[in-house]
């Protein structure tokens, strides 16, 4: 079983409209006892969870502030922050390479570093 839960039930953090979000809550740390997988998103619900509230950070599966961010990435959708960090670390490696490719004698250094590298561990094992 999996349970996503994004967003209290109401003003949590007043005792009189907090008895909706306590009993989703309750039934989310049930469900992790009874093996399910919880995940809880977004930055009130995470709040809710807290020593200061309900207290149930550890007592289910996994506790994140990035609400919308998660359900955008459970619906496949690509994240803009994801996707520019992915592309800036591929440019990062496609310039590395250019520069490996461009420079032999870096290019041999990093194949005799390889090679040490190697002899090394099988020495010491």
């Amino acid at each position: 079983k999996l349970v996503v839960w994004n967003g209290p039930m109401g003003v949590f953090e007043f005792p009189n409209f907090a008895k909706g979000t306590k009993a989703v809550m309750d039934a989310v740390v049930e469900a992790t006892k009874g093996g399910a997988l919880t995940i809880i998103g977004g930055g009130d619900t995470a709040t809710c969870c807290s020593p200061k509230f309900f207290d149930t950070e550890d007592k289910v599966s996994h506790v994140s502030t990035g609400g919308g961010a998660s359900l955008e990435l459970l619906e496949g959708k690509e994240l803009p922050g994801v996707a520019a960090l992915s592309a800036k670390k591929a440019n990062k490696v496609r310039g590395f390479i250019g520069f490996i490719e461009a420079n032999p004698l870096v290019a041999a250094g990093f194949v005799a570093l390889g090679a040490l590298l190697v002899t090394t561990r099988v020495t010491k094992n």
